[in-house]
């Protein structure tokens, strides 16, 4: 394998894993009530109802995207199970991680965009947004490490051909920035 498709599998691994950890944790907003109609409440009620009795209900968005995953890599009950175990055990430090790159990145943002330019500031919000990202990018691999064993060789090789269609997507969507810029 070239040292590029090496290292090029890593970063689509490791985005993976990101995606997925980041997916986990809740969204601003998540869960606010809108205008509904009445038997939209009422099924909304019944699913959260649901939901408490799984123990999924406080995770929000990780349960969802257990559902998903666990479909597209065919996991048993028992294995989402497990999935949904380790999340649960590591929820409070996925949300707090996503949390510190939220407000890293708003901050740097705001050096950036601000009427004046100041360098060290910039510079300064951008190794707190880079050591946040660090933090959560090493959380992550130890959340995936926990879930790793609970796969099969055959689902292994599926979450593979997952993360290189994201890396694949991912690229094209550089491709096109790319050319965007070039006009």
């Amino acid at each position: 394998m070239k040292r590029e498709t090496k290292v090029n599998a890593v970063r689509a691994s490791a985005a993976g894993l990101v995606l997925v950890a980041a997916a986990t944790l809740a969204v601003p907003g998540w869960g606010q009530e809108q205008e509904q109609k009445p038997v939209q409440k009422q099924e909304q009620k019944q699913e959260s109802k649901q939901k408490q009795e799984r123990g999924t209900d406080e995770l929000g968005p990780a349960a969802r995207v257990i559902r998903t995953i666990g479909r597209d890599l065919r996991l048993s009950r028992e294995q989402r199970r497990s999935l949904l175990e380790i999340v649960q055990r590591r929820h409070d430090e996925l949300r707090g991680a996503a949390h510190d790159v939220g407000e890293a990145r708003r901050v740097l943002r705001e050096k950036v965009l601000a009427d004046t330019a100041d360098e060290a500031a910039i510079r300064s919000a951008a190794e707190r947004l880079g050591a946040a990202i660090g933090t959560a990018a090493v959380l992550t691999a130890r959340v995936a490490g926990e879930a790793r064993p609970l796969l099969t060789p055959a689902q292994r090789e599926r979450l593979q051909k997952m993360r290189d269609r994201w890396e694949t997507r991912r690229e094209r969507g550089r491709d096109r920035i790319e050319i965007w810029e070039g006009d």
